[in-house]
């Protein structure tokens, strides 16, 4: 079935149908080196103008549930937050929290395909009598907000190929000099061990490092770290609260153990507007699979107060809700980063809104796990947790045409984009797109001054028909454009009834 559903931002700086967009200015008109890259349209960094186009978020598909809330150790509520997904190879694990005698543990899943999973009996750890479980973690300080990741850096050891951070502040009197994130290590993402007892980033520094942040809430929540490949380095996304909202600040680490450059993220200028500074409970930033140099997060939005309540006290006692999550929404939005203390967030509108079940019109429900991964040859998927706080709890799929976080969209009326000048590396120019029977793009090349280089003008390109992850753009003379490699060319896209999702120079 096509990804037909899609939500279009309407605002000032993006064209309605039949009016041009100017995105720059000409001190923004230097050269960006894309090499090979692949380049999707999360943010609009390499849009000059367009016209008679339309920025969309695509809007994802329920694939239903996965997973359910049905052992003994999983009998408390909330289950399912703070979750992580990670491939491994032809192996799916998913980390996810699990309650059991008052306490949180951590618990993993496993899948072949991301679609059908199943709870391994791993007996690592005792609960209730038994090792007969899928629990991997029991340390309360740690499995809070296990956020666990595979470390791409060339130079990690065997033995911590995996990584994670954990630990928040369990109480009010906790020390700020020794409250913060752990760093955990593993071979196998099983068997985990501290990599020193001390936090590896301390409450006292970031309150020392950053001005007019508040005490409470700080790294309450899934902070999460990656190796960069773009950046060289590890990156950490943790929870700050300053001006009476959850904010997000961001640090840097060459080793994974001492962490420097503390900055509070702020967001980009972008079609939202005012209004950007959310209470974001967690970001879920990480590496997009196909292209790492663009973190991508699926966010959790929350707004929590008494006002935003649906559900009634009858309703409540109905569905068996635990009252802490009556008052409040939340849902799901899209951000995404090219490195430094940015988020972009282009769209304000919910990437993934609250179903037509009540049972999830609740707070914390809608939570997305970490990752999006690729889950058949034309779907990805993100794993999402459903129903919060009630004994019908459960993480449900939510798949996407790969690469279809969004769209450049043009009308069957017609619509065109320009590029800001690009320098690439590969021999033909590939697109990720979608047409109707009457739709079509074309591509002209230009020169960095907007002149058309021949051969590779409009009226030798060859229009561009169908619904594929990756087409040749073609011009008569065919679909070599290796002699153009290494210099300056603008692309102008001439679009009709078609979305383009994203574009890379390949062999």
């Amino acid at each position: 079935m096509p990804f037909r559903f899609a939500l279009v931002v309407g605002v000032a700086i993006l064209s309605g149908f039949g009016f041009g967009v100017a995105l720059a200015n000409a001190a923004e008109a230097d050269v960006i080196d894309i090499g090979a890259r692949r380049e999707l349209f999360l943010d609009l960094r390499l849009i000059d103008s367009f016209t008679g186009v339309r920025h969309v978020l695509q809007l994802p598909r329920d694939e239903g549930p996965v997973l359910a809330r049905d052992e003994a150790w999983e009998d408390e509520r909330p289950s399912f937050v703070f979750g992580t997904i990670l491939r491994d190879g032809d192996r799916y694990r998913m980390y996810y929290r699990g309650h059991h005698g008052g306490a949180e543990i951590t618990c993993l899943a496993e899948s072949p395909d991301g679609r059908t999973w199943t709870k391994p009996k791993l007996g690592l750890i005792e609960r209730g009598g038994t090792r007969d479980n899928n629990i991997v973690l029991d340390d309360q300080l740690l499995t809070h907000n296990f956020a666990p990741f595979i470390d791409e850096n060339p130079a990690a050891p065997p033995e911590e190929r995996y990584k994670a951070i954990a630990g928040a502040p369990r109480n009010s009197k906790a020390d700020p000099k020794t409250t913060g994130p752990r760093a955990l290590v593993s071979a196998d993402g099983l068997h985990w061990r501290l990599k020193q007892e001390m936090p590896v980033l301390s409450m006292a520094t970031v309150l020392a490092s950053l001005e007019g942040l508040r005490e409470a809430m700080l790294f309450d929540s899934q902070n999460v770290v990656f190796w960069s490949t773009m950046e060289r380095r590890y990156v950490m996304y943790f929870r700050v609260y300053k001006d009476g909202l959850r904010r997000v600040a961001r640090a840097e680490s060459d080793d994974f153990v001492n962490w420097t450059n503390l900055e509070l993220v702020e967001y980009g200028d972008g079609a939202a507007g005012p209004g950007l500074v959310q209470d974001l409970y967690i970001t879920q930033l990480s590496p997009y699979y196909r292209a790492p140099h663009q973190y991508v997060g699926i966010g959790a939005r929350l707004l929590s107060k008494a006002e935003r309540r649906i559900v009634t006290d009858e309703q409540a006692a109905a569905m068996q809700l635990d009252m802490r999550q009556a008052h409040g929404l939340s849902d799901a939005v899209l951000m995404s980063s090219r490195g430094g203390p940015t988020i972009d967030r282009p769209f304000m509108e919910g990437f993934l809104r609250p179903s037509e079940r009540l049972e999830d019109w609740v707070a914390r429900s809608n939570y997305p796990m970490r990752n999006i991964v690729p889950t058949g040859p034309l779907e990805m998927s993100f794993y999402v947790q459903h129903h919060n706080g009630q004994p019908s709890a459960h993480v449900r799929r939510h798949s996407l045409r790969i690469d279809g976080f969004t769209s450049l969209q043009a009308p069957y009326s017609g619509g065109e984009i320009r590029t800001k000048p690009l320098k690439f590396a590969g021999r033909r120019l590939l697109l990720n797109f979608a047409t109707s029977a009457a739709g079509d793009i074309s591509v002209e090349l230009q020169d960095a001054a907007g002149r058309p280089i021949p051969g590779f003008a409009l009226a030798d390109a060859v229009k561009t028909v169908g619904n594929e992850l990756q087409r040749a753009v073609r011009w008569k003379s065919g679909d070599d454009v290796s002699p153009l490699a290494g210099r300056s060319v603008r692309l102008r896209i001439v679009m009709r009834d078609a979305d383009l999702y994203a574009f890379r120079f390949g062999e």
